[in-house]
């Protein structure tokens, strides 16, 4: 077939796109990647019981959603053991913990499908993945008290956060010792769970959502405030606005050298 000026070409894309839709399909999840659910290691606690740490690889540019069922589950039932059901771009540690006790023989594994795709993560404390050493203490992060907003009115939400604990210094010591005390604190804010999407802003010392990485820095959430080193009582504090009513779950991330994050939730009535 002689082609003039690509018409053809372009023609030809243009059918194959009018019958994805009369089929219902969308065009674009042909460019949908994949989300792998990983199993970051456990932590034991000192009672002798164990924390089973889940994450998550997001291959997409933008936050994805993925409903509890058969597509977002774990295993043994209950199904929900606490998941993300919105996912962040890139790779994302400690998205939840599994608490089992001392001794435990067992394993969980977490289902996920995204994009035809179905992977799986398998926890067990069997695996030599210890998370008890090797990174710096992060920052202490306390989630502010369960609240209530309405539709698209924008409710105040201020964590309490505090400086990461500093290891002791043996003043007789031959060596300098490194401190990163001055180094800023950044709070995260996401969407965990809920219906609808949730957009922050109107906080002291806010940032744009969506960051663009400086420094290889990973964004640990969809929007970031930056706070002094130690930090101050309003240390990440913001406001967020929710778009449908409904039980939310909001993940706070507090990050300096490393990181620590824990959950909030909001009621949303109409």
């Amino acid at each position: 077939m002689r082609v003039r000026n690509g018409r053809v070409a372009r023609r030809s894309a243009v059918v194959a796109v009018m019958a994805l839709l009369m089929a219902g399909a969308r065009p674009s999840a042909q460019f949908e990647k994949t989300i792998s659910a990983t199993f970051d290691g456990w932590n034991k606690l000192p009672d002798g019981s164990y924390e089973l740490v889940f994450g998550y690889m997001n291959r997409n540019a933008d936050p994805i959603e993925v409903p509890l069922g058969s597509g977002n589950q774990v295993d043994p039932a209950p199904a929900d053991r606490g998941q993300p059901t919105s996912f962040l771009p890139g790779r994302q540690r400690n998205a939840f913990r599994i608490h089992v006790p001392a001794g435990f023989k067992g394993k969980y594994v977490w289902t996920l499908t995204y994009a035809g795709l179905t992977q799986t993560a398998t926890a067990s404390i069997d695996q030599n993945y210890s998370l008890d050493v090797g990174d710096p203490e992060p920052p202490t992060i306390k989630a502010p008290a369960e609240a209530t907003a309405k539709v698209n009115q924008p409710v105040k939400l201020t964590p309490t956060v505090g400086a990461a604990p500093r290891p002791a210094v043996d003043p007789s010591a031959d060596i300098v010792a490194r401190r990163a005390g001055t180094a800023p604190i950044t709070v995260w804010w996401s969407k965990f769970r809920g219906p609808g999407t949730i957009t922050f802003g109107d906080g002291p010392r806010t940032a744009a959502a969506n960051p663009a990485a400086r420094n290889r820095e990973q964004p640990l959430g969809s929007f970031r405030v930056t706070c002094t080193n130690p930090p101050a009582a309003d240390c990440g504090a913001t406001s967020a606005r929710f778009s449908e009513p409904g039980t939310y779950m909001i993940r706070i991330v507090a990050a300096e050298r490393s990181a620590a994050n824990t959950l909030m939730k909001v009621v949303v009535t109409p």
